[in-house]
C-alpha cells in the first residue's frame, strides 16, 4: 500500500505507484528510488531542501535508462507542479552519472 508511506498524492506515493518500486524520503534533502528493474538511485540535496529530490533523483534514472522516458517526465513534472507551479523545475540539468 503505497499511500502508507507518505498518504495520497505525495511523492513517494506516486513514484511507488507508477514506477512499481519503492521511494522513501528522508530528512533533510534525502530520497531514494529503487525501480524493479534493479537500478536505485539516492539524491541528498546539501540545503536540506527536499523541493529537488525526487525530480533529480527520476531524472537521473531516466538517464541511465533505468526508467521509461515518457513516465520519468511525466512523473517529473507531476512532482515537479506541487511544489513549483507547474514551473520547470529541472530546466536545462545535464546529469554526469559515473
Amino acid at each position: 500500500n503505497a499511500w502508507a508511506i507518505a498518504g495520497n498524492g505525495h511523492a513517494n506515493t506516486t513514484v511507488i505507484e507508477r514506477l512499481g518500486g519503492i521511494a522513501k524520503i528522508g530528512a533533510e534533502g534525502l530520497v531514494v528510488i529503487a525501480v524493479p528493474s534493479g537500478y536505485a538511485v539516492a539524491v541528498k540535496v546539501l540545503d536540506g531542501s527536499m523541493r529537488a529530490t525526487t525530480p533529480v533523483a527520476l531524472e537521473a534514472l531516466r538517464q541511465v535508462g533505468a526508467i521509461d522516458d515518457g513516465v520519468a517526465k511525466a512523473l517529473i513534472a507531476q512532482t515537479s507542479e506541487k511544489v513549483f507551479g507547474g514551473e520547470s523545475l529541472l530546466g536545462g540539468l545535464e546529469l554526469t552519472l559515473d
